[in-house]
């Protein structure tokens, strides 16, 4: 019982200390970026940002996803890559505290 009481006590001085919203950022890389960057903007409202890239091994330019998403999107945005390209390869990496549009700044009307 120690070890979770240290366990819940830490998390619960994380998210006083942190602050701000938490969630995933996604880097994604696809053959269909602009296809899935559409996808996330209808279906989940999130923003994305195109970084560009090139592979090393097929020297390719590529068009690299990169999208925060809040922990309750988390697997509908994997299930959405998955549908749009199987074959992409992914990372997803914790973002601690969040700040800007459509996390803690309201979403201006377009």
């Amino acid at each position: 019982y120690t070890l979770l009481f240290d366990f819940i006590i830490a998390r619960v001085i994380d998210l006083i200390g942190e602050g701000g919203y938490a969630g995933k950022g996604f880097m994604i890389i696809t053959q269909y970026p602009d296809q899935l960057a559409d996808k996330i903007n209808d279906e989940l409202g999130r923003g994305v940002t195109f970084i560009s890239g090139k592979g090393y091994y097929s020297k390719k330019d590529l068009k690299i996803i990169y999208c925060i998403v809040g922990r309750n999107e988390i697997v509908k945005m994997k299930d959405m890559i998955h549908k749009v390209d199987p074959q992409a390869f992914i990372t997803i990496t914790e973002a601690h505290e969040i700040l800007g549009e459509g996390f803690t700044f309201k979403k201006e009307n377009r």
